[in-house]
């Protein structure tokens, strides 16, 4: 690992990829669900982003939303969630359970999470196998949630932990069979990288980074266009990993080699040094440079602009 580099860094509120910053859209339940990118991210920032060596963008939806006066500025994308793979391991081979699958939901039990659609999708899968839900977590939907499976017929399938400390929830993730995240707007959506450490397939909703983390390989992406669609799509793709164990395996393997690759923190660690270094070593060669010219200098501030 490099040693440490000394950059200034100026961190700038990611309005191009959080979902929050999303406008207009349909409404499903007590949440809109579909919308557009605001156009441009915080103008008041722009003078900062202007003049950084280079600019940190998490996802290409930022990139695209920077604005025009920094389109001479390098950008490199880097993600910045992470996994810590000590923690979330693979799970074991275990003899198939051929009645029943397991799924998780791991995140607080507010409106925009979506669990209420999933739910409703949970009650729409009737055949064998038996599909089951573990929700971990706690928040204020917990007792509108608890009545609504209970009203579903699915009190002896949906399991509300509560607050389970993260540790035991890796464990306990180790021993299901796939990740349900149907949230309505995810900003970083670390659960889902936690799921695919675990070697668990992973259902979400494309939005937010989710939709950056998983690919067919290793998740079902599902288009949050209606109420309907999702439900509908949820149940669809729940059962479809419900009857095929080695579809589980093979996308669970495939989720555990792309977190290995690309979003074990050890490594991202080791990348983010070597950005720093490469914007240091580029900002003391530009000053070098413009010594005699004012103009060059005062462009050569060496400073790094997260963008999300």
């Amino acid at each position: 690992m490099m040693g440490a580099v000394s950059v200034p860094v100026e961190r700038i509120e990611d309005r191009g990829k959080r979902s929050c910053a999303h406008r207009g859209g349909e409404r499903i339940g007590k949440v809109w669900r579909r919308g557009v990118l605001a156009p441009a991210l915080l103008s008041p920032a722009a003078p900062g982003k202007r003049h950084a060596a280079a600019l940190l963008v998490a996802n290409a939806r930022t990139q695209q939303a920077l604005p025009a006066v920094t389109r001479d500025v390098p950008v490199v994308r880097l993600v910045e969630n992470g996994v810590d793979l000590s923690r979330f391991s693979a799970r074991q081979q275990t003899k198939v359970d051929r009645e029943r699958v397991r799924f998780a939901f791991v995140g607080r039990l507010v409106d925009w999470k979506g669990i209420d659609l999933l739910l409703e999708a949970l009650a729409k899968t009737t055949s064998a196998p038996v599909i089951e839900l573990e929700v971990f977590r706690a928040g204020p939907e917990h007792a509108s949630l608890n009545a609504q499976a209970e009203r579903l017929g699915l009190s002896d399938r949906v399991t509300f932990h509560g607050f389970v400390p993260q540790e035991q929830t890796a464990q306990r993730l180790a021993q299901l069979d796939g990740l349900v995240l149907p949230s309505l707007y995810e900003c970083g959506g670390a659960v889902v990288l936690e799921a695919m450490a675990s070697a668990l397939p992973v259902i979400a909703t494309r939005w937010g980074g989710p939709a950056d983390y998983l690919d067919d390989s290793c998740g079902i992406l599902i288009d949050p266009s209606s109420r309907e669609h999702v439900v509908d799509s949820l149940a669809r793709a729940m059962s479809a990993l419900a009857v095929d164990p080695f579809l589980r395996e093979r996308m669970g393997a495939a989720g555990r080699l792309k977190v290995e690759r690309e979003y074990d923190w050890v490594s991202k660690l080791d990348q983010i040094l070597s950005i720093y270094a490469s914007v240091q070593s580029s900002s003391l060669r530009a000053r070098a440079g413009g010594r005699n010219d004012p103009k060059k200098r005062a462009s050569a501030g060496g400073s790094l602009a997260a963008v999300g």
